[in-house]
């Protein structure tokens, strides 16, 4: 499938980090969010009800993302991706959650698939 909506580099402050230090302080992360979707019937209808939106999306992204400290970016990312899947009834999110915490690397990062 061709169509896909898609959230790119969505700015979060969250708790995350293996060690308690680092989890202490707020970070910043970049989330990238990609949904294979179908987007015809919204492109003929001009119908919020016949997509998904990426403003809802991207409100409960950053509401999940800053629930509760995490260790891992790796569970970050699947916990997005499974919640994207119950509520909006997509079959399959891609998600991407970028950490600058190594000084020589611009960042680094996990990318999840999740399916139904």
């Amino acid at each position: 499938m061709a169509d896909r909506i898609f959230i790119e580099d969505l700015k979060v402050r969250v708790r995350i980090g293996v060690n308690p230090a680092e989890r202490r302080k707020l970070q910043t992360v970049l989330i990238c969010i990609e949904i294979p979707r179908s987007l015809r019937k919204a492109s003929r209808t001009d119908r919020i009800e016949d997509t998904v939106s990426y403003w809802e999306v991207s409100k409960m992204v950053d509401r999940i993302a800053r629930a509760r400290p995490r260790r891992l970016i790796e569970h970050l990312a699947g916990e997005i991706g499974r919640e994207l899947i119950g509520i909006f009834r997509v079959k399959r999110v891609k998600v991407l959650v970028k950490k600058f915490i190594v000084k020589q690397a611009r960042f680094v990062g996990v990318q999840v698939t999740s399916a139904s």
